[in-house]
Order: structure tokens, then sequence, then C-alpha cells
């Protein structure tokens, strides 16, 4: 059985220890998991730390969510360097959602011409 199968089971602990174990390891997806995980129950700073782990390694969800966070001012400050880092970087990866944002932000009254006709 793997962490999917017991989270439809309901066996929340032996879920989540599952995708610790696999965390443990670097497994990109599962870092992903246990990180909405922890964020969904307001376990905010095991979810950013886990995030991280996950956007560094390349994981583009993770990237997209980390600059969510940043942008919102969950789990930490509002960190509009870092939002913008982890954007980029989830856009790179081939986030859609990241690459939309990055072009709604940048399409936004009051942005340079430049950035308007990047945006678009």
């Amino acid at each position: 059985m793997d962490a999917d199968d017991y989270m439809r089971q309901g066996l929340d602990a032996a879920a989540i220890g599952v995708l610790q174990t696999h965390a443990d390891l670097g497994d990109m997806r599962a870092l992903n998991a246990l990180a909405r995980i922890r964020l969904q129950r307001r376990q905010y700073d095991q979810a950013l730390a886990l995030y991280e782990r996950a956007a560094k390694t390349g994981h583009a969800d993770s990237q997209a969510v980390l600059a969510s966070l940043y942008e919102q001012g969950r789990a930490t400050e509002i960190n509009a360097d870092e939002m913008w880092y982890w954007l980029r970087e989830a856009a790179a990866s081939g986030h859609i959602g990241a690459r939309m944002n990055m072009a709604l932000y940048l399409l936004e009254d009051g942005q340079s011409r430049e950035d308007q006709v990047a945006g678009a």
C-alpha cells in the first residue's frame, strides 16, 4: 500500500508516516503532499520548511505554493522578493498557473511598457 491508498482508507497517521518516510528520502511529491497536510493543519513552520525543501529540488507545484505563501503572508511574513523568486522558478519549471500569474502581474496598470509587453 502506498500513501494514497492509506489516505483513501482514512488511515491518516499511517499515510503521514509513509509520506514522512518518503519525504526523509527526498521524494519531492511526498514533501509536497506532507507540506500540504501541514498547511491544512495550520502547522505553518513545518509546512514552510517542507515546501522550501521540495521547491529547492525543482518541484514546480511547491515553488508555486511557496510564492503564494510569501505573497499572502501565510506561514511566513509577506516578502515580495521571495514571492517573485519562487514565482519565476515555478514558471521556469513549467507551472502553468505560475506563468499565468506572472503575466497578470506584468499586465497590471502601473507596470512599465517592457513589463506589459513581457506579460502579453
